[in-house]
């Protein structure tokens, strides 16, 4: 009677061991799929930007309109920037518009794609152009100076310990 209770006890044991190892392989499955797709899979709560004006020059009358939503802004001085959140957690296209001191109105679009809860910092930089100049002798020289009615736009990303 205890050859059969000692095989009864044996095949209970391998039982549980199997059913370990199997919620055990389950458990690691869930984390690697998770990983892989939980994010896309979870409602984003949206993403927070930054309009930041590298331009030596106010800029006037802001407008950055994108799917769902826009802001506004009667001024950004130069060197300056302000924040907003936005509730898109995916790739968008969005479309900036300003006049600059002489009155020139600027629009341009632009594709923003947010990566996780990365800041979005959107720099409005000048567009450099090549001029052709007279010294005071006469003589023409080329020089590089900022495009009238032309920026570049470029969007970068900052995280707590680092920014791309």
């Amino acid at each position: 009677m205890n050859q059969t209770a000692g095989v009864a006890s044996g095949a209970g044991t391998t039982k549980r061991v199997l059913v370990l190892l199997f919620g055990l392989n389950v458990l690691v499955l869930c984390s690697l799929l998770y990983s892989q797709f939980g994010r896309s899979l979870t409602p984003s709560g949206g993403v927070s930007f930054v309009l930041a004006n590298d331009l030596l020059t106010p800029m006037l009358e802001v407008s950055m309109s994108y799917p769902g939503g826009s802001f506004a802004l009667p001024r950004l001085d130069p060197k300056k920037s302000v924040g907003n959140p936005i509730t898109l957690g995916s790739p968008f296209e969005a479309t900036l518009s300003f006049k600059d001191d002489r009155g020139n109105t600027i629009k341009q679009a632009f594709a923003v794609r947010p990566l996780g809860e990365l800041l979005i910092v959107i720099h409005v930089l000048p567009e450099l152009e090549e001029a052709v100049v007279k010294t005071a002798e006469g003589k023409e020289d080329k020089i590089i100076r900022p495009a009238a009615s032309k920026v570049k736009i470029l969007t970068t990303y900052q995280g707590d310990n680092y920014s791309i």
